[in-house]
């Protein structure tokens, strides 16, 4: 396998990819400009890859029926509280939680260290009290978040935080409470964006988006979008 892949938009080239016979079995993301155009990929050399282009839109103010009542808001701290429902039947399946941060923030791995870090400790004490708990069948079908999640990424210097759930978590609710890190002052932010997505079938998603306002309210309403 020698192969160079070109990807970009119209006659514009973003970013160029060599395909050896060491790195062929790796993957590997381009992030191409926002906006309606053509999108062109060229090729030279000889070989095999195999390569997705996923374009995503959404729409602010739409409804739709909501697939894992996905819910998201800003809570103080501040941090993204994020709340969803899994189906009866993920027992065998992966789910990816992708949540934007809004303009003038970040995601960091300090602060969501320190956040698994409580979060397991509240966990260990809750180990304690198990014989007490099992009584309380219903409740002991939520976790609390960090335990559920097999992996994180952040991704853009922490404008995107990418959360995988572990398929063998037995939790169909569940609860993030995702601290940020402020970087400066921004007036009149965008709604970010909060999205939970089938990771074997795409097609079942949802998409929310969240404010940062005045309001210290625990979970703010969001704005469905589907694709």
């Amino acid at each position: 396998t020698d192969l160079v892949i070109s990807v970009g938009k119209g006659n514009e080239f973003s970013e160029t990819l060599q395909i050896r016979d060491q790195n062929k079995l790796s993957a590997k993301e381009v992030h191409l400009n926002k906006g309606p155009g053509t999108y062109t990929i060229t090729t030279t050399g000889y070989g095999t890859a195999f390569v997705q282009l996923i374009s995503t839109y959404h729409t602010i103010g739409k409804d739709y029926e909501p697939v894992f009542q996905l819910r998201a808001g800003v809570r103080a701290g501040p941090s993204v509280r994020v709340s969803f429902q899994l189906p009866e039947e993920a027992d065998s399946t992966m789910y990816l939680l992708e949540v934007s941060a809004p303009t003038g923030m970040i995601f960091s791995r300090p602060l969501l260290e320190l956040r698994r870090e409580e979060e397991m400790k509240k966990e260990m004490k809750k180990e304690m009290k198990k014989e007490e708990e099992m009584k309380r069948e219903e409740e002991m079908k939520v976790e609390g978040g960090f335990q559920s999640i097999s992996r994180y990424d952040i991704k853009e210097g922490g404008q995107r935080l990418q959360l995988y759930i572990d398929p063998r978590t037995k939790s169909r609710s569940m609860e993030l409470d995702l601290p940020l890190e402020s970087k400066f002052s921004v007036e009149n932010r965008q709604p970010a964006q909060v999205s939970l997505v089938d990771y074997y079938n795409p097609t079942a998603r949802e998409t929310v988006f969240y404010s940062v306002g005045d309001s210290n309210e625990e979970v703010t309403p969001p704005i469905h979008s589907e694709l």
